[in-house]
């Protein structure tokens, strides 16, 4: 795979990557977790090695790995280096039809004549491509990103020539999107965007329920997977309960499967935006006895429950709470109020296994047990890891 940055384990069997990886967070679980004998199943292996990936975010740079004379390059960054990219002309792990895309905008935003992003001055032009695939939807999105453009300029109007060409090219792609962004992050997140050809979103479908993408929604970027990590943090979640929190919900895409399960749902999250998105999601589902809040975890769990900003009550004590954390795992905070609030039954889905381990011991510390841990490969020929675990009382 040569200087490419993205996958390091594609010269391990995937068997021998399922081990390394069980054994990762068996290791986290004892050292960081001070648990002696880890409650582990066996990892929950991808059902698809390869050519998983819904989402695949390439970077345009003014400094190409594989081509030294070259100016111009849109691709993954090479290992190690933040300023330059490998011209990639195909992945392993995204479907066929990315790779055409990527191919066919990179000949003609060089042929326009702009320039790519310049990583070290933060000038040039083109900033990023993403690309996004309903893949149990059959909608494709092409999320082309630049530095800000004035209406009608000649940057702009170029934009609409390549996705026009790109839309011809390529008519299996049902959103056409130009994203702006005047932020030097490497993130490729855009501030505005407009829809060029096709729509302004895509669906994907997650246990029956239709969830809307659009360009800056976080989402799980393994679809098959992700059923399989839902349907097992629902196996731990138990028999229904009367009422059950999802923390850092998201845009309700577990929310949405766990209201089987409950009389009532309340589902948490930080971002508005994200809050809107999932109370859309849960009208588009016909979804009724769940709730989302726009709420700071950290400051929003008391001895009653869960309050707003006001200090008003938003849900009383739950039968059942749902994590899912980003990397940086719950604050202190957090699992000190779950520890005082002491629901019977605490189902944690991490992507870190690292701070998963940490909180596994701040909740052992307040009483809670971990009784049944699974690593789950989400990421296939990389070193990620995630896993689900439940913690009871006692």
């Amino acid at each position: 795979f040569g200087p490419c940055g993205g996958c390091l384990w594609q010269n391990l069997d995937y068997a021998r990557q399922l081990e390394a990886k069980a054994a990762q967070v068996r290791d986290c679980l004892v050292r960081l977790g001070g648990i002696e004998d880890p409650p582990l199943r066996a990892a929950l292996p991808a059902p698809a090695p390869y050519g998983y990936r819904n989402k695949m975010e390439f970077s345009f740079a003014d400094r190409a790995w594989d081509e030294p004379d070259s100016r111009f390059g849109v691709g993954l960054h090479a290992r190690g280096r933040f300023d330059k990219v490998v011209n990639n002309t195909e992945c392993h792990i995204a479907p066929a039809w990315m790779t055409e895309v990527l191919n066919s905008v990179r000949e003609l935003a060089l042929a326009s004549g702009l320039p790519p992003s310049e990583m070290r001055t933060h000038g040039g032009f083109f900033r990023f491509l993403v690309l996004r695939d309903g893949r149990h939807t059959g909608e494709r999105m092409a999320h082309l990103i630049t530095w800000p453009a004035a209406p009608g300029s000649i940057e702009e109007r170029s934009v609409d020539e390549i996705l026009g060409a790109v839309a011809a090219r390529h008519p299996e792609l049902t959103s056409l999107l130009h994203g702006t962004t005047g932020s030097k992050s490497s993130v490729a997140y855009c501030e505005s965007w407009r829809t060029v050809h096709g729509l302004p979103v895509i669906h994907e479908r997650l246990l029956d329920h239709v969830f809307e993408i659009g360009p800056n929604t976080f989402f799980q970027t393994n679809s098959q997977q992700a059923e399989r990590l839902f349907n097992l943090a629902l196996e731990l979640a138990g028999p229904k309960v009367g009422l059950a929190w999802d923390l850092y919900c998201g845009v309700g895409a577990l929310t949405l499967p766990l209201a089987r399960q409950a009389n009532h749902v309340v589902g948490a999250e930080l971002i508005g935006a994200s809050i809107e998105a999932a109370r859309a999601n849960a009208t588009r589902n016909g979804v009724t006895n769940v709730e989302f809040v726009a709420i700071d975890m950290k400051e929003a769990l008391s001895e009653s429950g869960l309050v707003d900003r006001d200090g008003t009550l938003v849900s009383g004590r739950p039968d059942l709470v749902l994590v899912d954390p980003p990397r940086d795992g719950m604050h202190a905070d957090v699992t000190a109020g779950l520890i005082r609030l002491a629901p019977p039954r605490i189902v944690y889905v991490s992507c870190n296994p690292g701070t998963l381990a940490r909180d596994a011991a701040r909740l052992a510390e307040g009483g809670y047990r971990m009784d049944v841990a699974v690593p789950v490969d989400m990421f296939p020929q990389t070193a990620h890891v995630e896993m689900v675990a439940r913690f009871i009382v006692g």
